[in-house]
């Protein structure tokens, strides 16, 4: 069987004994085999491992947003997080994900997240670009408002194509 290789948070590849390890962590998520701490959001609940002595066996984090708690427990334990397929989707789980990582101090979380949203946005199409402007200044505006410059530098790119086609469509719409 060949060998997975891990990147640290620093950025050095770990190789050799060390991924069984890093592997048996990664499958640990998907089982809850030994798991002996459970975190409720709402109807949600994980059960997880705890990784030190703790005098409760149940965390309820009833603000948070339960897709954002998925992500952050599946990168505790991959050190990553599986993105929805839908532009839209990713763009609300990223945003929720960089405001809790925010609130709990997770910074390797954040920086996933917001690198998967500088990703999206970079290559998106001028509609995802009208979809992200809605999210970033409507819906989310107060958790966004950190990513918001990197958007605003998109759109300033992008003006003259977005400005454009919004010509071209009330002039079609006009006639």
């Amino acid at each position: 069987m060949a060998s997975r290789t891990y990147t640290s948070i620093d950025g050095s590849v770990i190789r050799g004994p060390a991924t069984g390890l890093l592997e048996g962590v990664e499958n640990a998520f998907a089982s809850s085999k030994y798991a002996d701490l459970t975190i409720e959001v709402g109807e949600r609940k994980w059960k997880v491992h705890k990784v030190i002595e703790a005098k409760t066996s149940v965390i309820r984090l009833q603000e948070d947003n339960p897709d954002a708690v998925n992500a952050w427990l599946e990168y505790l334990y991959k050190r990553d997080f599986t993105r929805p397929a839908d532009f839209k989707e990713t763009l609300q789980l990223c945003i929720n994900v960089c405001s809790l990582a925010d609130k709990y101090q997770v910074r390797g979380l954040a920086k996933n997240a917001e690198d998967t949203l500088r990703t999206h946005l970079k290559s998106a199409s001028d509609t995802q670009l009208a979809i992200a402007i809605s999210i970033y200044y409507g819906e989310a505006a107060d958790v966004a408002a950190p990513l918001r410059s990197y958007l605003d530098d998109v759109v300033r790119k992008n003006f003259e194509t977005l400005f454009s086609q919004r010509q071209k469509i009330s002039r079609s719409s006009s006639q």
